[in-house]
């Protein structure tokens, strides 16, 4: 029952008195929302140290994931921080969105890959491997795409070439990325000279130019995964796994205490690294609340 109150509050994103009324309704146990509050802080006490863990793995994987949203804690603002990948997905939840915090989880030696957007708080990780998220770069095109008036007409075709450019480029990497032959290097050529060309087109407005700087800035780290085949070319996997704290945020405006949002985010790095790993979320939290850290873990991670 502990567990199943802890799944739809941290896996499906009820707040404390719709997880009791749930669980009441469907399995006729009655407990006040204080009890779940205290069976979750139970449950973190053995999830810190799984936490620290898997933060400790992050450092020597290959590849990795991140990116960060707004969260409120007490009213104020906040940070939550992703790091993760395939297997392995890491919460930190504080009142800064320097980029210190990110080399502080992967470390300051961090040598993978590192997926990222173009906040400026990731450039100064030591790795010389990043990939710069391409589908952010076709949104912005998109969406300026719109604003753009028709007698700018080299900024709609720039727009219009960004995007055409992105989308090659995620193609290539689903279709060639375990394959070779000269197809595969003609059309990787193709992306490199598009690439240099359109950072030198002269545009005719202002938000044509912005974007151009941005791929000037950024322009070794665009095609990243044409030479790393490990390294996908966006960065859909820690958008997707910090959507459930947007969601969350907008269900229970945030944590009340700072001890609180560290809760929550031992909590969610747990529950979605046993996902990754293929577990059973109410099994793996049976786990957590009945044994010791170590045991827990076994049941965490898939090869232990």
């Amino acid at each position: 029952m502990r567990a199943r109150g802890l799944f739809l509050r941290l896996d499906i994103g009820l707040s404390y008195r719709k997880v009791v009324g749930a669980v009441e309704g469907l399995d006729s146990l009655g407990f006040t929302p204080a009890a779940l509050l205290g069976f979750e802080k139970k449950a973190a006490q053995t999830a810190r140290p799984l936490a620290y863990d898997v933060a400790k793995k992050l450092r020597a994987c290959e590849v990795n994931h991140a990116d960060e949203t707004h969260y409120r804690i007490d009213g104020r603002h906040a940070q939550v921080w992703f790091h993760g990948n395939e297997h392995l997905a890491h919460f930190y939840i504080c009142g800064t969105r320097s980029g210190k915090i990110s080399r502080k989880i992967l470390g300051a030696d961090y040598a993978g890959a590192l997926v990222t957007d173009c906040y400026a708080g990731y450039d100064r990780h030591a790795t010389k491997i990043k990939q710069k998220c391409l589908q952010h770069l076709k949104r912005t095109a998109k969406d300026w795409l719109k604003v753009t008036p028709e007698k700018a007409t080299a900024s709609r075709q720039f727009f219009a070439d960004v995007i055409a450019w992105v989308k090659r480029g995620c193609r290539w990497h689903r279709r060639w990325k375990a394959d070779s032959g000269p197809e595969k290097a003609s059309e990787a050529a193709w992306l490199r000279e598009e690439q240099a060309r359109l950072e030198s087109v002269v545009l005719d407005s202002k938000k044509a130019r912005t974007l151009q700087g941005r791929i000037r800035r950024y322009s070794q780290e665009w095609l990243t995964f044409l030479d790393h085949p490990g390294v996908p070319p966006t960065n859909n996997l820690a958008e997707q796994a910090i959507r459930f704290l947007v969601v969350l945020r907008k269900v229970t405006f945030g944590s009340r205490t700072r001890a609180g949002a560290r809760r929550l985010a031992a909590m969610l790095t747990v529950i979605q690294t046993a996902k990754q790993q293929g577990r059973n979320v109410i099994r793996f939290l049976v786990a957590l609340c009945t044994l010791t850290p170590n045991e827990a873990a076994r049941a965490m991670y898939a090869r232990c």
